[in-house]
Parts: C-alpha cells; structure tokens; sequence
C-alpha cells in the first residue's frame, strides 16, 4: 500500500523543490527519483499529462486525475490533484498531492457488483431503516417490481409494510411486524397487494436484521418472493446468504482480534524462555514461569481454535497423534457439557498417527460434542475414541464421537452435512459439519455417520501415517550452514514492538547481526544506507506495505537475500510466494530456536532467482 495523502512541492521551472516523507517514500515505491524533475517522477506514459497538469497550475488553475501505477510492483489507482501556490496573487510554486484510491474504487466496484448480484436474485430485497417509524425503505431490488408492480425508485422512503394490509389477528402478520419493530429474524408468509393494480398476493418474507459495529440494530434486510412458485425457497435462500455474510464479518472481526493476541503471546513466551535461560532463579520462581509458560501454552491453543473457527483456510497436514488430542481436548469438552451429560474417553491402547491439521480434528471434536450435548434429553453419555482399523489393504486412523441421544432421523441424513442446515432454529448456524466434511475431505479423509443403533455415531477416518515418509529436505549446497552468526547480518521487520524486541533478542545473543525495524519505510531506508543484508524476516501484515510486497522489492535489489514470512495466518498468497521462490514461511507462535534453525537452513542453499 502506499503512504497516503503526500505533497510534493515543485517550482516554476518544474524542478522538485521539497517534498513529505510520504511522497518520499511513495516517489521511491514506483522506483523514481526525488531529485529529478517532477515530470520525470512519473513513468514515461503518464509524464505528458502531468506535464499539462504543470502548465494549468502556472496558469492558475488546478487540475486532477486518477492514474494507475505500479506501486511495490502492485497495480495501484492514484489520484493526482495539482494547485498553484500563489505569493501576493503570483504562482510561485505548484503542490502535487498524491492520494491512494484503491480501496475506495474497490469498495465502489464492490458495492456495484453487490447490487448486481442482489438485482439478479429471483426474489425482491428491500434494505430498511430500523431505526425509523414505519421503518421507510432505502433501496430496493429489480425483483420487487415483477411482485409489487411498482420501480425501485417508486418504493424510497415508503414503509416496509405499505402494500401489506393490516391483517389482525393473523400470527404471521403480527410477527413480521414485531420482527420490524425490535429489529428481529423472521420467515413468515403473508398478504400484499399489487401497487399498481391493488391485487392481493401472498408472498414468502424473511427478515434479517443488520447490525453496527456497536452491535444495536441499524438496518433490517427484507427478502420477498412468491411461496406457490417456488420462489419463496430463494427468499430463504437470499435469508441465508446474508447470515453468511454476518458471519464472515463475524470471522473476519474473531480473526482479527485473535491475529492481534497471538502477536502478544508469542513475545511473552519468548521473554519468559529468556528470562529461564538468563537468570538464577528460585524455586518458587522457577515455579511462576513454568506457571506462565503453561497458561500462555493454553491461550495459544485457543488461539489456535479461533483462528481455525474463523477464516476459510486450507489444512496445514502435520505428523500429528490422533489420541494425544483426544486427551488435550478433554478438559475443554468436559466444560461444554452440562453435569447431566457424562463424558467418556475411551483409552486407545497404544499411539494413533496421521499426516492431518490438529486444529480439523480440534474443531471436529468441538462440533460433534456440542451437537451430541443439544441432541441429549435429561441425562446421557457420549463416548469419544481413537482406535486403528483396517479398511481392504488400507491401514486407518478413527476417531469416533457416540452419544445415547435419539439419533439422525433417517430423512435428514444427507441433510445435516448440507451449508446452512439447522434443526436449532435462530441458534444454529448450520455450518458445522459442513465445514469439518470439507476439512476432512481435503485432508484425504473421510467423515461417516452410522445409519443404525442407538444414539449417533460419527467418524472421522484417517490414513494411518508410516515411517517411510521422512520429511522431504531441500539439498544443502557448500557455501552455507557453516557460517558464524557474527557474519550473517539480518533485516528484521515486525510492526509489534513487544514481538519484534522479542525476536531479536535471541538473535543477536546468538552472534548475529540484526537490524530490527517496524515499517516497511524505515526497512527501504536501511537497505538503501546499511545493506545488503543476508537474511530478511518479515511479517507478512505490516502497516503501509505488506510483506509480501517488501520482499519482492528487497529481492529486486539484493537477489541473494534469503527471505523468512513470519505470519499469524498463512494465506495463500503468503503460501505461493514462500514456494514459488522458497522462501520459508513460519505460522506463529513459535520459539527462538525455530527461527535460528530457520535461518540456518535458509542460508543452507542457493536462492532462487526473481
């Protein structure tokens, strides 16, 4: 991303005269120069108009428009606004004021596409305002003119409920209006009537409440269509469209949050490894940190769980021991569970492996437990369990959830693992085991579910991980892992100061040569005055410019620089630049002597180029 609003300052002859710390920065992101000419800071296609720009601002007018450059090596859309600078109503210099509109025309082109796609659905939607008498409409669909009769436009500032005839007495009726009136979910159906013609129909409604960032209610989304010809089914499923949307912005704000504290986690574990390597400590404070590194070892694992619940993500498979998480897990579960409800472990008899994200089989347990929980009636048990089976020539791994509730009915057996099917009402979300079949599936796995006998049994199945499967490990070549830390000089780049303090301190105790920085300006700036440097660790989120964007630039200048991501989430982006060029990739948390070890191996091989 760019710094962003900058000024540059020129004068009349054109020349750069002075110039923020932004524009600095920003000049050199698209790879111009600050003592050029100001026209020449611009590539060659955009210089005439800039050129022109100049000649109207000495004239005295202003002028502005939107360019697309290349920033970081990332296509940006610019806003370029230059003015005259008048002393005693003469031009005596000119201000170029440089202003990043990316995000803006995405959420423009963003909001564009959304109402395409809400215009294109068989259904009318109506967007109101809840906090209003009568809840007056402020947009409306295409397809509420094919049901009412009446255009959009026709419908602004109208009551939700103006072609809906008073209807006392009928229970639909009155809880729509309630649903309106306290900013609640409702799936009624209901009488309108036509505004052009005053025919009444009946017409499936669904309303979904939207609320603020401060959480009260602020907008209600009507969803409209015909039951008698299906397309009041697509008035549920615009309904469940919308929750998906509140629930990835749920995901999004969870995630974010969960980012943020794990960045807090990892420098209080690294801080106390230090402090237990560095001092003679006490019993009872010896005692305190093994306290605190076990309680920071739990919220990590939550973490962990957050982030997984979160975001979409694709599997991280590790070598992972099915029945050690069983047994990590059951301390969380046992606290789900009301005391009517006994949870049994079933002991494994000997060790369970399999190559599988321990955060599915995290998340596996959690949904299963909490489904068997709601399906119980009074008291009951629900069984957990890892065991080997053989399946043809194929040796697995199950781990299997049991409970002596009453069990799937057989109708909704193919329905439960469908997005967005619930039998909770309002207080399911219906994406549970939706997401755990899709994890597992990737996994190269497979999720079962028993068709006869008393409760509900689900199974999560495995390949049963072998010994003849070492880690692949790239070949070293001469020139690398046998240097002294003392000659390897680090560019260390973390925007959390407690983190990056965290990191460095290791490092340089090790012998190394660190640099730590907290933006990406300052990391240009170091590289240009203090470079090259050996190896670059950067988180991958950092304010202004992502890390990604810094290391291709880094690289561009130093093509031997080994590079490290550090990273909370590991996108796929993230993913595809680490493999691409092999770069290494850590997920935090992680301990200093991951990292040390990282960088050893990192400067074990030849970079690659680009």
């Amino acid at each position: 991303m760019t710094p962003s609003p900058c000024i540059i300052i020129a004068d009349r002859a054109g020349q750069v005269y002075a110039l923020d710390a932004a524009a600095e920065a920003w000049v050199a992101s698209i790879g111009g120069r600050c003592t050029d000419a100001l026209v020449e800071i611009l590539p060659s296609e955009h210089r005439p108009a800039l050129a022109a720009a100049l000649e109207e601002a000495l004239a005295g007018e202003s002028a502005r428009w939107e360019l697309g450059l290349r920033v970081w090596g990332e296509l940006r859309r610019m806003r370029l606004v230059v003015s005259p600078m008048r002393r005693g109503g003469d031009v005596v210099f000119v201000s170029v004021r440089v202003e990043d509109v990316s995000a803006e025309r995405a959420r423009t082109a963003h909001l564009h596409r959304l109402e395409a796609a809400l215009n294109a659905v068989p259904v009318g939607v109506l967007i109101v305002d809840s906090n209003q008498p009568g809840q007056p409409v402020l947009w409306a669909s295409r397809g509420v003119e094919s049901l009412t009769g009446l255009a959009p436009l026709d419908l602004l500032g109208h009551p939700a409920l103006f072609l809906a005839p008073a209807q006392p007495g009928d229970p639909a009726y009155e809880e729509l209006t309630l649903a309106l009136a306290s900013g609640r979910e409702a799936a009624v159906v209901v009488r309108l009537r036509r505004g052009d013609t005053e025919e009444p129909f009946e017409a499936a409604i669904a309303c979904t409440p939207v609320r603020g960032a401060a959480g009260a209610v602020e907008h209600l989304v009507l969803t409209i269509g015909r039951p008698d010809d299906g397309a009041g089914d697509g008035a549920v499923e615009t309904a469940e469209l919308l929750h998906s949307s509140k629930l990835d912005a749920l995901g999004q704000l969870v995630g974010g949050v969960a980012h943020d504290f794990n960045n807090v986690l990892m420098a209080m574990s690294m801080d106390a490894t230090f402090l237990r390597q560095e001092l003679e400590l006490s019993g009872e404070t010896e005692e305190a940190l093994e306290g605190l590194a076990d309680a920071i070892g739990k919220a990590t694992t939550l973490v962990r769980r957050l982030l997984a619940m979160s975001r979409p993500q694709e599997p991280e498979p590790a070598l992972t021991q099915v029945d050690a998480v069983v047994d990590d897990s059951v301390r969380m579960l046992r606290r789900l569970l009301q005391s009517r409800i006994e949870l049994v472990v079933v002991p494994p008899g000997q060790e369970h492996w399999a190559f599988v994200d321990r955060t599915i089989l995290e998340q596996a347990l959690v949904n299963f437990v909490v489904n068997a929980r709601d399906a119980i009636e009074g008291e009951g048990t629900i069984t957990v369990g890892v065991r080997g089976v053989r399946e043809g020539d194929a040796d697995l791994v199950e781990l299997y959830v049991r409970d002596s509730g009453p069990g799937v009915p057989p109708e909704l057996r193919e329905k439960i693992f469908e997005p967005f099917f619930t039998t909770k009402g309002s207080g399911g979300t219906g994406l549970g085991l939706a997401t755990v079949e899709r994890l597992v599936e990737a996994s190269n796995g497979e999720l079962l579910l028993d068709e006869g006998g008393p409760g509900a049994t689900f199974r999560i199945r495995l390949r049963r991980a072998g010994s003849d499967a070492p880690p692949k490990r790239r070949r070293p070549t001469s020139h690398s892992g046998l240097r002294h830390p003392a000659e390897v000089r680090v560019l260390l780049l973390e925007d959390q100061d407690a983190l990056r303090r965290a990191l460095a301190r290791p490092l340089r105790r090790a012998g190394y040569v660190v640099v730590d920085l907290g933006t990406p300006m300052d990391a240009t700036h170091a590289l240009e005055e203090r470079g090259p440097f050996d190896v670059l660790v950067t988180d991958v989120v950092l304010p202004g410019q992502s890390g990604l964007e810094f290391a291709a630039y880094a690289r561009a200048r130093f093509p031997d620089l080994r590079v490290i991501f550090i990273t909370g989430y590991a996108s796929e982006e993230a993913r595809r630049a680490a493999d691409t060029h092999h770069h290494r990739l850590l997920t935090k948390p992680f301990d200093s002597r991951t990292l040390a070890l990282t960088i050893v191996d990192a400067l074990s091989e030849d970079p690659l180029p680009g």
